[in-house]
C-alpha cells in the first residue's frame, strides 16, 4: 500500500486488498502559528514527523492516559442521564480549550467557532473558570495568568481613558488590547470585565491558598484594579457613590448609571483588594472600602434591585441584576432572590 500527494493539496492511499484482510491507517497534523514559532510551517512538519515515528499505539496510549488524568476532576450525577451526558459534555469542552502552562484563556466557543476570533471575554472569569477552578487548579491558573500578563496593556489602556490603575478591554486580543469592533460600544464602557478579573484573582487564592503567588502576582493586579475603580467612581453629595455612563452585562441599556452588576463587582473588587493587600502586609488605601461601602444599588418601589438608576421594567438582554445572588453573592436574602428573579425573568428578551 502507498500513499502519494497528488497535487499538493490532497493525499491518495492506494492498495490492493485481499478478501478478509483489514489495514489500519492513521492521520497526523499539527498547526503552529507566527506567535509561538519564527518558522510555523517547518515545526508542524517536525511535529508531525516527531508522531509518526513514534507510533499509532504509543501516542494514543498517551493521550488516553492524559485523559484519564483530566477526568479526575469530574461531575458525577445519580438517576438522570441526560444530565450526566451534558455536564460531562461541557467539562469536555472545557478541558479541551484549556491547557496547562499555556498562560492562556478560553474564548466564548472555544475552538468550536470561529465568530469571537479567539478573543477574551467576561465569559472566561464568570462562567467558564469556576468550574475549572474546583476542578483543575492548573487549567485554572492559565486562565488568570493570560490576566497577569496582560497587566501593561490594562494599565495603558486606563491611562489613555484618563484613569488610574489597570483597565482591561470588553474584548482582549492576544496582546490583551481592545479588540472590539468599533461599531459597537460595549468596547469603550463595558467595564465590569476589569472587577469580573479581580472576583476571579481572589477566588483562586482562596482555593488554593498560594500565598507567593499572591505577593508576587494576584495582589499587584488586584490594587491596580482597585485604583481604576477609585478613579472610575464619582462621590454623590449625600455619601454614596455612584459609577456612570456603563454598559452592563445587559447590553440592550448604553450609556447607563449605577448598573446594579458593575457597582457589586466592582464593590467586590475593592473589598478583595483591601483583604489581599492585609495577606501581603501592605497598606490598603481607605478610600477602597470607603467606595466599596457606599456604591450605589438601588431598588425600585416594588422592592426588586434595580438593574440601573431610572430602570422602569424595559425588555433586557440578560438579567444582571440577579447575578448579585450568584456569581457575586451580595444578595443572600432566599425572599429578595426569589423577588428579583420572578421579576426579571419576565423582562429577558426571549
Amino acid at each position: 500500500m502507498t500513499i502519494r500527494n497528488e497535487d499538493q493539496s490532497k493525499n491518495t492511499i492506494e492498495g490492493a486488498l485481499k478478501k478478509g484482510e483489514t489495514v489500519k491507517f492513521s492521520l497526523v497534523g499539527s498547526v503552529c502559528i507566527s506567535r509561538d514559532f519564527n518558522d510555523p510551517k517547518s515545526e508542524s512538519e517536525r511535529q508531525v514527523i516527531y508522531v509518526s515515528y513514534l507510533g499509532t499505539e504509543r501516542i494514543l496510549k498517551e493521550h488516553f492516559a492524559l485523559w484519564e488524568d483530566l477526568w479526575k476532576g469530574d461531575i458525577e450525577i445519580e438517576g438522570d442521564d441526560e444530565a450526566q451526558l451534558v455536564a460531562r459534555s461541557a467539562l469536555f469542552n472545557l478541558y479541551s480549550n484549556a491547557l496547562e502552562n499555556s498562560r492562556l484563556s478560553i474564548s466564548p466557543m472555544g475552538l468550536s467557532g470561529t465568530f469571537y476570533s479567539g478573543h477574551i471575554f467576561w465569559d472566561s472569569e464568570i462562567w467558564m473558570y469556576p468550574p475549572l477552578l474546583f476542578l483543575n487548579q492548573s487549567h485554572a491558573k492559565s486562565m488568570i495568568d493570560y490576566r497577569t500578563d496582560r497587566l501593561k496593556a490594562a494599565e495603558n489602556r486606563a491611562m489613555t481613558y484618563g484613569y488610574k490603575g489597570a483597565m482591561f478591554p470588553w474584548e482582549s486580543d492576544d496582546k490583551g488590547e481592545e479588540a472590539t469592533p468599533i461599531n459597537a460600544l460595549t468596547g469603550q464602557f463595558e467595564h465590569h470585565i476589569t472587577a469580573d478579573v479581580a472576583v476571579a484573582l481572589w477566588h483562586y487564592y482562596n482555593m488554593t491558598q498560594d500565598k507567593d503567588w499572591l505577593i508576587k502576582e494576584g495582589s499587584p493586579l488586584m490594587r491596580k484594579i482597585a485604583e481604576f475603580w477609585t478613579s472610575r467612581a464619582s462621590k454623590n453629595t449625600n455619601g454614596s457613590y455612584s459609577i456612570r455612563y456603563v454598559i452592563g452585562a445587559d447590553e440592550y441599556a448604553e450609556g447607563v448609571d449605577d448598573n446594579a452588576f458593575t457597582n457589586a463587582a466592582a464593590k467586590k473588587a475593592l473589598k478583595y483588594a483591601t483583604l489581599a493587600s492585609a495577606i501581603c502586609g501592605k497598606t490598603a488605601l481607605h478610600i477602597w472600602k470607603e467606595i466599596s461601602d457606599n456604591l450605589v444599588i438601588g431598588q425600585m418601589q416594588n422592592g426588586v434591585t434595580q438593574e440601573y438608576q431610572g430602570y422602569k421594567g424595559e425588555t433586557i438582554k440578560q438579567a444582571d441584576a440577579n447575578l448579585l445572588a450568584y456569581p457575586l453573592g451580595i444578595i443572600t436574602d432566599p425572599k429578595q432572590i426569589k423577588k428579583d428573579l420572578e421579576y426579571y425573568a419576565a423582562k429577558v428578551d426571549q
